[in-house]
């Protein structure tokens, strides 16, 4: 039987998450286009959360959510080589995607083991959106002296975090509930080159995405 080594399955795993974000992203932000501003952040998050929950099943460590999120966000960094994109397309999805890892980090500790399944649900669509619009000020306080949000703070409170948050609970409610994780195996979950491999498909699908 083939052993799995972690930092492997964590790189594959997240290298996988990142392929998504570049292909599957794009749909999804297709998707918004007819329907809510909003929503393709939703979607990408019940995706985001399988391979988290992915990684999870396969290394047995709840601390492989917040791994697997680096590698994702690391892999969307590499959009900072490219000239013609704004550097805040690049580095808010990299927040957004780190936010992501450590909201569902805190709901498996939290709620997971306890099969709150629902709770664990609205703390992490809330509770990432708590730590992205926390780590934007943040960044804005570090880099200008000052932060201000797109629209009025309350209005930003209620639609951004509390509704969509809510409404982003109860699109990752099955994701959470849901038994059906496929867990990474064989050489995929031991070999370096596999993950190797990985990075650089990931990384490729991720310019590619944007340069097309």
């Amino acid at each position: 039987m083939v052993k799995r080594n972690t930092v492997v399955s964590i790189m594959v795993i997240g290298s996988l998450w990142g392929m998504a974000e570049a292909t599957l992203g794009y749909l999804a932000h297709v998707i918004s286009l007819f329907t809510f501003y909003g929503v393709s952040g939703m979607l990408m998050s019940a995706v985001a959360l399988y391979f988290m929950r992915m990684a999870v099943k396969t290394t047995q460590k709840t601390s492989s959510i917040f791994y697997v999120s680096i590698i994702a966000a690391s892999i969307k960094l590499f959009d900072l080589f490219l000239p013609f994109l704004p550097v805040t397309k690049t580095i808010n999805p990299a927040i957004a995607i780190l936010a992501e890892g450590l909201a569902v980090t805190v709901a498996y500790n939290v709620f997971f083991s306890s099969k709150k399944f629902f709770s664990a649900a609205l703390f992490t669509g809330i509770g990432w959106r708590v730590l992205y619009t926390a780590k934007i000020a943040l960044l804005g306080i570090i880099f200008t002296g000052s932060y201000s949000l797109p629209v009025p703070a309350l209005n930003y409170v209620l639609s951004f975090i509390i509704a969509q948050g809510i409404l982003n609970g109860l699109i990752l409610y099955p994701v959470f509930k849901t038994e059906k994780i496929y867990e990474l195996k064989g050489e995929l979950a031991y070999r370096p080159e596999f993950a190797i491999i990985s990075v650089a498909l990931a990384v490729s699908f991720e310019l590619l995405s944007r340069i097309v």
